[in-house]
């Protein structure tokens, strides 16, 4: 299961490390922060603490996707999918009412198109993404709830995007559905996802410098 995980997410995970370890998000780099409230530390050995931010963030991350996957089926319809894709399912009837759109368990179906929504449709990896590395930045609480608040609206939205988008490609367009799929929609969820998270610690970092 971890090596599947880490295949699976390999890019996502990729991308937020250098996020945190490049220093993007803020004026001084990431790493700094988490040593910046240890003036005694040498160099040397803050170097080393620092080295071990991307195995935290690893940790949170599966440690996320650990308890999402510990969820039944049912418990996930329940208490997100089945909302989730009823909303989904209302816009696009109010973009293509003639389609005749309904919900049928975990899909989304019509004359058209037969899209079904499982485990990896959720933006589920995103949303742990995003939460991993703003646990791992050590911002103020106000500000790390704020910002895992924010990331999963933007999660939701972005899915919804993706999901409607998808549907309309199976249904009108099936050339361009796997390459969205599988390419364009996870590359655009990675950039954003790590967009988001150096707005927000960039934010972070100049509250905790009196700055904003």
């Amino acid at each position: 299961m971890p090596l599947e995980l880490l295949q699976n997410n390999f890019l996502l995970l990729l991308d937020c490390y250098l996020v945190i370890l490049s220093g993007f998000v803020a004026k001084q780099p990431a790493l700094r922060l988490f040593t910046m409230h240890m003036p005694n530390k040498k160099p040397l050995a803050s170097a080393y603490i620092s080295m071990l931010l991307p195995l935290c963030f690893l940790c949170i991350f599966m440690l996320f996707d650990y308890a999402y996957q510990a969820l039944s089926d049912q418990t996930l319809r329940l208490y997100y999918h089945d909302y989730f894709i009823t909303f989904c399912t209302y816009i696009i009837n109010t973009i293509a009412p003639e389609d005749g759109v309904e919900v049928i368990q975990n899909a989304i179906i019509s004359s058209k198109a037969n899209l079904a929504i499982v485990r990896t449709c959720d933006g589920s990896s995103s949303f742990f993404i995003i939460s991993a590395a703003i646990l791992t930045f050590r911002s103020t609480l106000r500000l790390t709830l704020m910002g895992i608040v924010a990331g999963f609206m933007l999660v939701l939205l972005l899915n919804s995007v993706r999901i409607i988008s998808l549907y309309f490609l199976m249904a009108y367009n099936t050339t361009w559905f796997s390459y969205t799929h599988l390419t364009i929609a996870p590359f655009l969820s990675i950039s954003i996802s790590c967009g988001y998270f150096s707005i927000w610690a960039y934010y972070a970092n100049e509250v905790k410098h009196g700055n904003a």
